[in-house]
């Protein structure tokens, strides 16, 4: 939450079994998982029983909640090469307020490391033996 009192996040529900979604959509869709109402509803409550919950994306699929932020941080390494990541993550923790607390919950939840680069930089990666 901020010194205001406000959080913005988003939710993007994938396809979503409602009244109107047209029959020939639902012939189409065949077996593949689609969402309930209270799916999607589910992933609108997170953030007011989370108040700590800011900037987040949740992409809600076949009733799956997924935060999209969280998953794109663990791949970060490999789509920008270790080196810029950690750039990257050192540029964070200089300019956006709460990164701090980001990177602990990297670090204690989810396996991942700090590592010095070729420059001398420290940044995360991911550990061996993360989840």
């Amino acid at each position: 939450m901020n010194d205001r009192n406000k959080s913005v996040n988003f939710v993007a529900p994938w396809t979503t079994l409602t009244d109107g979604l047209p029959q020939h959509a639902l012939e189409k869709w065949g077996e593949l998982p689609m969402n309930e109402s209270e799916d999607v509803a589910r992933a609108l409550l997170l953030p007011v029983l989370r108040p700590g919950l800011n900037g987040k994306s949740f992409f809600v699929a076949g009733g799956k909640i997924v935060k999209v932020e969280d998953k794109l941080q663990e791949c970060k390494p490999i789509w920008l090469g270790v080196e810029l990541s950690a750039w990257v993550d050192e540029g964070q923790r200089r300019t956006v307020p709460g990164w701090e607390a980001t990177v602990s919950v990297l670090r204690n939840n989810l396996g991942w490391g700090t590592r010095e680069s070729k420059r001398g930089r420290l940044g995360l990666h991911r550990s061996k033996t993360g989840i």
